[in-house]
């Protein structure tokens, strides 16, 4: 699976979840949020929101044609 972060304002970001038809959309929601919450409440950030969706593909960036992790929309 692979995914993206979105920083989609100052306290908070989307995550895009690339995955195939046959995972279980309920069960992973509930691992990465698990996961998202518990690195979240470490560093002190449990204050940042943030949102998960499932995609079927995450596209490369157009100039590197690489799949970036990190995307910081305009805020």
């Amino acid at each position: 699976m692979k995914h993206l972060f979105v920083q989609t304002f100052r306290q908070g970001f989307k995550v895009l979840a690339e995955i195939k038809n046959t995972v279980s959309k309920v069960k992973l929601k509930k691992e990465l949020k698990s996961r998202l919450d518990m690195i979240l409440q470490e560093k002190d950030l449990e204050h940042v929101l943030y949102e998960i969706s499932f995609v079927k593909s995450i596209k490369p960036d157009a100039s590197t044609g690489k799949k970036r992790l990190i995307v910081v929309k305009e805020i």
